[in-house]
């Protein structure tokens, strides 16, 4: 039928510059992530995946090639052939039902299966081991100390094995026996001789400055100051007494200079200066470790005056 305008169709206007273009969507937004899915969570998504993939594999199946193969088969017109509903929605419920529970039965296995145990705290573990490095670096300076106490434990041990040597010398020497030595008798000065000096013996106080010495193991400094008052005061058993124990220790009990000292002791003792009673005072506090027994072994032969 003719008109008096034509009918123009409408002119399609070009894709606009800023819109998209099909091939290059706009990627969404990314959402914020939530929270981690559980290993259940997963199990039921995969489940209910397979069990709506089978539903629309199980509908095509029915829907499509059911009626295309039929038509195709005999030949009619499809819009004659009768149409084969499929499977009704009551089967499916049941098949959608059965699904549901074992989609229960899974996640109660999930449930049930162990949750692994949680670290162990290590921070007690850290604690002490830092104390034990801090106890060991404190126990690191006692190492030398323990060495310089067994290096003077040795020294001394050494002293006493030469001490107790000398004091067998002496006892074996004394049991061969010595000469004996004729009394000496005091004698009265006569009338218009003169007295003899009287014998001069050191202050208690000198005594006593070299003996605290000698208790402080300082043989040598001790050995200095008897050596003095025997030039002073060369008629005391006390000074060479002393003087013979201080060069023991010092320079050793087998030295010459040892025996000589001791013997100037003895001759005084023997000469009543000091009295036998002031020499056992001055030495009482002698002990077998600083020459109590060295000692004695000279003194024991002599009688008292």
């Amino acid at each position: 039928m003719a008109h008096g305008h034509e009918h123009e169709p409408p002119t399609q206007e070009g894709p606009r510059a800023d819109a998209p273009s099909p091939g290059h969507a706009s990627p969404p937004s990314p959402s914020p992530s939530g929270p981690a899915r559980s290993l259940k969570g997963h199990a039921v998504s995969a489940i209910l995946a397979l069990v709506f993939g089978m539903i629309g594999a199980y509908g095509m199946l029915h829907f499509l090639g059911g009626a295309s193969g039929s038509s195709a088969t005999s030949g009619e017109n499809p819009s004659q052939v009768p149409y084969d509903a499929g499977p009704t929605t009551k089967d499916l419920s049941d098949q959608v039902a059965k699904l549901s529970d074992r989609v229960d039965e899974v996640g109660k296995r999930l449930d049930a299966i162990p949750k692994p145990a949680p670290p162990p705290d290590l921070s007690a573990l850290e604690v002490k081991v830092a104390e034990f490095s801090k106890a060991r670096e404190e126990v690191a300076p006692l190492r030398d100390t323990v060495k310089r106490i067994d290096d003077r434990v040795e020294e001394l041990s050494q002293g006493m094995r030469s001490l107790g040597d000398e004091v067998r010398d002496v006892e074996a020497r004394v049991g061969r026996g010595r000469p004996a030595t004729a009394p000496v008798e005091p004698t009265t000065p006569r009338v218009g001789e003169l007295a003899p000096a009287p014998e001069k013996l050191a202050s208690d106080d000198a005594i006593a400055r070299g003996a605290a010495l000698f208790r402080q193991r300082k043989y040598k400094e001790s050995l200095e100051v008897f050596d003095k008052l025997g030039l002073e005061d060369p008629d005391d058993a006390r000074v060479w007494y002393y003087a013979a124990l201080a060069h023991g220790f010092a320079r050793g009990w087998r030295d010459e200079g040892t025996r000589v000292l001791v013997q100037k002791g003895i001759e005084r003792e023997k000469a009543g200066t000091p009295p036998r009673a002031v020499i056992d005072e001055a030495f009482k506090d002698l002990t077998s470790a600083n020459g109590k027994d060295w000692l004695s072994s000279y003194r024991k032969p002599i009688k008292p005056s």
